[in-house]
């Protein structure tokens, strides 16, 4: 099998596992299952904290609001490392690995529209009022 062969079955069989929600490196055999995507309700603007579940490479929900002072805490429920990062780089966090979690407390009201570090496809936005 050629070099460019090989690699494009090893990104294939990875793309198929992410898709299925199947950790390739690091998976124990045991799964977290969260409320899809759709079925997770966006915060209303008047919370002062609300969570997100980081779970098959995605933010749940991926928008979100909360009030001026409010904190939002991203907890991760992949068998993978996230990190949450800011766009305009007003916060950061560490790797979140595990059952590890990350708060963020707003002070000032705007969009904040952020990123996992490690995997750029996973978005969401936090709107503060």
């Amino acid at each position: 099998m050629n070099p460019q062969r090989t690699w494009i079955v090893i990104v294939a069989v990875v793309a198929t596992a992410v898709f299925l929600g199947v950790g390739l490196i690091g998976h124990s055999g045991s799964t977290t299952s969260t409320a899809s995507a759709a079925a997770a309700p966006a915060a209303d603007a008047g919370s002062k904290a609300v969570q997100v579940a980081i779970s098959k490479f995605q933010f749940m929900p991926a928008t979100i609001a909360v009030a001026v002072g409010g904190t939002v805490t991203w907890k991760n429920a992949d068998s993978f490392a996230h990190t949450v990062v800011d766009k305009a780089k007003a916060f950061k966090s560490g790797d979140l690995v595990g059952a590890t979690t990350f708060s963020q407390t707003f002070t000032k009201a705007g969009t904040y529209s952020y990123y996992c570090g490690i995997h750029n496809s996973m978005v969401g936005t936090v709107t503060v009022k």
